[in-house]
């Protein structure tokens, strides 16, 4: 074509086609050898008749000649496809011990989606029978990693759930759920989920002691630990505690599971200090998963289980 999309006149062919022979070497249409037999290359036909120079080359010991026509025929059938797995080593994510929840393994513990993981949580849960006296508080979710588990009719978060480094959190709006007996289904699978490995043992803060007889009386293991430390797989502790808050951050990072809860409301209210988002000591843990305590009483007029991870609304104030 010429310029402008007009077809180019027939002597600018001929003088292009004229041009093109004189520089264009023509191929060489002597003979070659034929293959020896027993020696079939990559590039060539059916019959082991090289088509190409680059079919005499034989393939370096140890690799697989990447041929299409070799692909194409052997004994005049296709050759099967062959899958090439990544090592291992290339892996994106550590794989982890199968953690057990409700009579099932979790076998995927790095890649589960926040779907999974609220039907974990929310496995064998029929009801969510809360104190009346304990007020929660409304909590804050930020990024990808946190979702919702429990919500409200009016769309407040009261239970969330994220992940943080290798580590996993649960947040509960007030600290009283975390002793209430009724709740035992939840918290059952909130410790399984939490847990990085099948009998990792369980540490509970002594401001929450009356969870480990929760536990124990479903045949799950627990011990008062007045501090966070690596050999416990989860760690269980209310919102208000100052002097643990890098070693509980640092805890999750290498995959520690940790179960907090705690309101923020009454705090804010002592006059400690109004920026709850960056002062409350359980949001300086919580936060870098994503998960804030505010300000703002958690309504527990109404209540309902949800099958699917619920949604909530964007606030923008």
């Amino acid at each position: 074509m010429g310029p402008q999309g007009f077809p180019n006149p027939p002597q600018c062919l001929a003088a292009r086609d004229s041009d093109t022979k004189k520089r264009s070497p023509q191929p060489s249409t002597a003979p070659r050898a034929p293959t020896p037999a027993g020696r079939k290359w990559g590039g060539g036909d059916c019959s082991g008749n090289p088509s190409s120079p680059l079919a005499r080359v034989p393939p370096r010991s140890g690799l697989k000649a990447r041929s299409s026509a070799a692909g194409q025929c052997s004994a005049g059938k296709p050759l099967p496809r062959q899958t090439v797995r990544r090592s291992q080593r290339y892996a994106l994510s550590p794989p982890s011990c199968p953690v057990e929840i409700a009579g099932k393994p979790e076998t995927d513990r790095a890649m589960a989606t926040p779907s999974a993981a609220f039907e974990a949580l929310m496995n064998g849960v029929t009801s969510w029978d809360l104190p009346e006296d304990a007020v929660p508080c409304e909590l804050l979710l930020i990024g990808e990693a946190s979702f919702p588990v429990m919500v409200n009719d009016v769309g407040q978060v009261l239970i969330a759930a994220s992940s943080y480094g290798r580590g996993r959190l649960v947040v509960v709006s007030h600290e009283d759920y975390l002793v209430e007996a009724q709740l035992t289904p939840f918290l059952l699978n909130a410790v399984g989920w939490l847990c990085s490995s099948p009998g990792a043992a369980i540490g509970v803060h002594p401001s929450l002691a009356p969870l480990v007889k929760i536990l124990e009386g479903s045949g799950v293991e627990a011990k008062i630990e007045p501090e966070v430390n690596d050999s416990l797989g989860v760690y269980c502790i209310d919102a208000y505690n100052e002097t643990m808050t890098e070693k509980l951050v640092q805890f999750m990072k290498r995959g520690g599971g940790l179960l907090m809860g705690g309101q923020a409301w009454d705090w804010a209210n002592q006059g400690e200090d109004e920026r709850v988002l960056f002062t409350f000591p359980g949001n300086l843990v919580t936060s870098v998963a994503g998960v804030y305590f505010t300000d703002n009483k958690g309504d527990t007029s109404f209540f309902k289980v949800s099958k699917k991870m619920p949604k909530i609304p964007v606030l923008v104030r």
